[in-house]
Parts: C-alpha cells; structure tokens; sequence
C-alpha cells in the first residue's frame, strides 16, 4: 500500500529533520527547506544550498525496523543548482544525533549515477559538514539524474544488514548493494530518524526540489495464519481469513497439509483465485504441498482445500508479499516414508538478495522438532504445531544472499517419517532477454569427434550463458560422450537418441568473447550432425527449470510436460530422418519460433526453436511437426 508524507514544523539549519517531532539542522542552506504536502499525498521539498556547503537533509518516511522493505519514487529538480544535479545525492537517510548513513544514488559528475554511501560519527558526525566516510560503489545499474526514479531498501530479519535496490519502472529491481551494514550503526534499531535524504557537495549552490510521490512500508514476507480442520472429508473451507491490505502485486502462499493413505493435495482455491501448486511432497500416508495465487483484492479471503481423497486433517498456513515481479527461483522437497530417521534436510534451495523462501514440513509423532538452515538470514519459525498425531512447521526466510546450495535440515526426538517442501522467489531484475541464435553449424563427414572453430556465441555479457544444441544421424545408437566450448566442458542439459540418430542440448557460461571452439565427442561413429549456438541470459539459476524429450514415429513430436515460468524462456531442438519443412508445435500461451533449420547432407532435417515465456505453467509441451511420419526426436528445455 503506497503511504504518503504528511509535513510538519520545519527549524532553521543546513541539516534538518521534519515530522515525528523535534528537527534539527546546521546551517547549510539559506533558510530551512519548505516541505509541502498537496491533498492528493505528493510531498514536495524545497530549499536553496548555501555556497561552499556540504548540505544534508532528512525528510521521515516511517520508523526504521528489521525485517521490513521501503521503496519510494522521487523526481529531483536540480537544474538550477550551480552543478544542476552532477553532484547532488538522493538516497535512505538513518539517523539518531550526530550519528548517521545515508545509502542512495548520487550524480557521478557528469550525466549519470553512482550508488553512493556517506556517513558519519563524531567528531565527525551529522553537525559537520566534512570529515565523513564515502563509498563510491560505481555505475548504478537504474536510474538518471533527472529522474523519475525508484529505490528500495530492505533491512535483514535481524536488524544489522541491508538490500538497497534501484529501479526504472518499480516493476524489475536491480541489487546495488547487499549485505551492507548501516555504519556506525550496529542495527537498525539504534536509529531514530529514518527517512529520505539529500546531501549536497560543497561545489553546488542554488535552489532545488525534490518531489516524493510513492512510498511503501512493507514485510518482503508476511505471515499470516495457521488453521487446521480435522474433519474426516476431502473439501475443506477455512471463511474470510485474513490476507491483508489488498495490493496490486499481492501474492498468498498455502502451505496444505492432508492425512491418510494415498492422497494429496488436489487444489486450493483463494479468495475465488485458483493456486497453482508448486511443490508437493508425500509419505504413503501424509502430504504436504505450497500453493500460490495471485490475490490484488480484499482483505480477507476464504480458502477452500479439495484433497484427492478422504482425508483425517487439513492444515493450512498463509502468507503473503507484495514485492513486484516476484519469480519462482528454485524448488525442492525430500521425503522418508517410515520412522526411521529423526533427521532429514531439504538441500540446495537457491536463493537471491531481496526474495523469500518458504519451507513446509511434516513428520509422524508429536516429539518436538528443531529447525536449521546454513543460509546467511535467520530461519524464522513461523508456526510449529502438533494435529491429529502429527507434527507441523511453516518456516520462512528474507534473503538477502545470491546461493544456489542452501540446506534446511529438521530435527525430531524420535525416529519419524518425515516430509518436506520447499520454494524461493526473488525479484525479476531488468527485461527478459530473447534467446539470440547466434551461428549454427554442420558437418556430413563420417567421424565420431566433430570439431566447429571460431563459433559464434554471441555477444559478451557477465550473465551469459551459450546453449549447444545439435542432432546427428547414425547407423547404430550413440550417445553424446563430451561437448567443450576451448576445451572447457559444458555441461549436458537434455538428450533424446536411438539407433538411426539423436538430438541434445549442453549448457555453457561464458562471460567474454563474441567466438568460440566447439567441440562435440560421441560415443561411436555418426554420419552426420549439425546444429546451433543460442546466447541467452538466464535471470534465476543457470541450471534448466524443466526438460522435456522423446523419441517416436510420428508426424508431431512433443517434450511432454515442461515446467515454464513467467520471465524466462524456452528452447526446442528436434531432428527428422527427412528435410521436409519443421513446424514448432506447442500449446503454451506464447508463441515457439523456429529460428533455423538445417538441412545435413539432404537427408536429415535439425531445427531450431525459441520463445520468452509469460506464463507460470507446469504441463506445457513442446516440439515440432512435419508432414510425413518418421522417427523423430525432440529436446526441449525451459529456464527463469
């Protein structure tokens, strides 16, 4: 929910700090800065720096606590300061005396933006207008010095760290600065003042204004509720429970618990909303699933849990979050089916700054449970309760770390069948980058090592990461042995073969160059084999979401099931015993493009297919079509 800024009494002073009582300053401007709310919520500030002034200025936005993100939209007016804005910063402002920091974006001396931190302690504190620590941290990856522009802060669960964002749009988020520490703060629970803030170099001179027209106080990750019902039925309906202040970029998680022999969790409905389910993992006899949907209306919801068969009990917990473009990251379940182990870990849930991770376990018994996680941010427990005989926790984590390996491990007294379930999310940086095929290449020759020099792989790019995606013909069955982009190994994605040829796709991270030696190893001799070289950005985790192959005589071949998400892509190799035309077949919501196809010695057809995914679905297909029925093999694999 956006909260606007309210004025208050404005004291004399370069440094001022307005609204929540007293303000302080030290001279710096002309007279005190003017602050003005208009009736529709927008703030506006407005002052003159006096010349030869370092000038600081905090305007309170709300009071500072852990665990919480702030985000708000300002459009500075520096065009009649003597440097118009080349110098001058506008950043989160911390505060308590002559301590403080200020964490922002600051004008690099010419046209663009720094991200920028200054403070300060005495003898060289707040009143002071030199003798501070700075950091420059380099080009802002969001923002111009005219504005308008979005920053973001996010204080740790624990109050000693911070997130700072920017963004262009208050929809895709850019990480500056992660894990940074407030210093000379030790926790943000020492600060008194928190707010916007200006700081001006002692170069400027002139008026400025600054108008503040968003802001939004929130929990990245907010609990809910637990409820448990534990009727014998299959429907269970939990009425107008609470879910929060509406939001457009609201989203509620469910994390469902059901009990007896053989079922699961069929669906969740929220608020009228159908969740889809993300993960799900099951003993023979208990289950335990996390739904999520889409929810921007109301306060309160009713959740209706439909169970594919009777069940003893459902247990519901809810949460919610606001953070905009919020993605699937990774997902992750483990599963002992007998009392046998009183320990059991959900491993390498990967996780990024400024996201959530929500885990939901379950064992048999009601002997006390602990919980652990090796990630840097505190696991906080949310509920932990015994049902109908069974033990229940719903954990969750703010993330402020960029790990693909983090472990949560569960801990009970006694030896008990365990189940656990896992998802993380964080927030979509940027645009989505289209797939780009950047060569193909072919080779009719008999051999079992086909070499392709001086590839192209696209363009240079510390997010990049090349696809190898090829099919071969041959006399008998081969299997791919190595694929090496200058002799380092790529690592394989999918394969799809049989005894007259195959296809597959291998994954490379390359960060420099625009060529490269590829090199594919097969098992035995082909006859031929061809194919192409696709640079993409991945946006979550290197490694593909989902994969999707066969191998069949038909005329329309399809990678069964592939798990897409909203904001990434999708990639489709396929090769035919024939050089008729290839056409992409696929029954998602956007549209697979053949990029190439590839004609080897006109008598074996490979294509080449692409799309930028919008959708979050698990069950689409993907493949290719053409006219006569053949042995066709197909790869497909998606990636966030």
């Amino acid at each position: 929910m956006f909260v606007h800024m309210i004025s208050g009494g404005v004291p004399r002073g370069r440094a001022i700090v307005i609204g929540g009582g007293a303000g302080d300053g030290d001279g710096g401007f002309v007279d005190p800065p003017v602050v003005t709310t208009t009736s529709t919520g927008d703030t506006t500030i407005k002052g003159q720096v006096k010349p030869g002034s370092f000038g600081k200025f905090v305007f309170p936005l709300a009071t500072i606590q852990a665990g919480r993100q702030y985000t708000f939209r300002y459009t500075p007016d520096f065009s009649r300061l003597s440097q118009q804005g080349k110098l001058a910063m506008v950043g989160f402002g911390l505060k308590n005396s002559n301590d403080f920091h200020i964490v922002g974006l600051r004008g690099d001396g010419t046209t663009g933006l720094h991200k920028y931190k200054v403070y300060g302690t005495p003898p060289n504190g707040w009143n002071k207008d030199s003798g501070h620590t700075t950091s420059d941290g380099g080009a802002a990856a969001a923002g111009t010095q005219a504005g308008p522009n979005y920053i973001r802060l996010t204080t740790s669960v624990d109050g000693t760290t911070y997130l700072f964002e920017t963004s262009s749009n208050g929809a895709a988020w850019n990480v500056e600065y992660s894990g940074s520490t407030p210093d000379p703060f030790t926790n943000v629970s020492g600060v008194t003042t928190f707010g916007i803030a200006l700081w001006f170099n002692n170069a400027d001179a002139g008026p400025f204004s600054i108008v503040i027209d968003q802001f939004v106080d929130a929990l990245p990750v907010q609990y809910l509720s637990t409820q448990t019902d534990n009727t014998n039925t299959n429907i269970y309906t939990f009425s107008n429970l609470d879910v929060g202040t509406a939001d457009a970029n609201r989203k509620v998680f469910a994390c469902v618990g059901v009990n007896n022999t053989g079922i699961t969790v069929s669906s969740v409905i929220i608020g009228g909303v159908a969740a889809v389910k993300i993960i799900e993992a099951n003993t023979s006899n208990r289950s335990g699933a996390i739904f999520v949907a889409d929810v921007p209306t109301g306060a309160t919801a009713t959740v209706v849990v439909t169970a594919s068969g009777t069940s003893n009990e459902c247990l519901l917990s809810l949460y919610r979050t606001t953070i905009a473009s919020l993605g699937l990251l990774d997902t992750a379940s483990n599963v002992v089916g007998t009392g046998s182990v009183n320990t059991l870990t959900l491993a390498d849930l990967a996780v990024r700054p400024g996201g959530v991770a929500l885990v939901f376990a379950g064992t048999t018994g009601t002997a006390g449970t602990t919980e652990a996680y090796n990630g840097a941010d505190p696991l906080v427990v949310d509920d932990e309760r015994n049902s109908e005989g069974n033990r229940y926790s719903s954990c969750s984590v703010r993330t402020t770390e960029n790990v693909d390996t983090n472990d949560f491990t569960f801990t009970t007294a006694l030896n008990q069948a365990f189940w656990l379930s896992g998802v993380s999310y964080f927030p979509l940086t940027g645009s989505a980058y289209a797939p780009n095929l950047a060569s193909t290449f072919s080779d009719g020759t008999d051999g079992s090592i086909y070499t392709f020099n001086a590839q192209g792989i696209g363009v240079a790019n510390v997010n990049r990461q090349i696809l190898i995606c090829f099919g071969w013909a041959s006399g008998s069955g081969r299997t791919v042995t190595s694929v090496t982009v200058d002799g380092n190994a790529a690592t394989a994605v999918a394969f799809s073969g049989s005894g007259t040829g195959g296809c597959a796709i291998y994954r490379y991270a390359v960060a420099a160059g625009t060529t490269g030696n590829i090199v594919i190893n097969m098992s035995g001799t082909c006859v031929r084999l061809g194919g192409g070289v696709y640079d993409t950005r991945p946006r979550g985790t290197l490694t593909a979401v989902d994969t999707g192959t066969d191998n069949t005589t038909t005329t329309s071949i399809t990678g069964a099931d592939v798990e897409v998400r909203n904001g990434g892509f999708l990639i489709v190799v396929g090769v035919q015993p024939a050089t008729e035309t290839m056409s992409a077949v696929y029954n998602g919501a956007d549209t697979l493009v053949k990029d190439s196809q590839l004609s080897l010695e006109a008598t074996t057809g490979v294509g080449l297919f692409s799309c930028l995914t919008t959708e979050y679905v698990k069950t689409n297909d993907a493949g290719f079509s053409a006219a006569t029925s053949n042995v066709k093999r197909v790869c497909a694999a998606s990636w966030l």
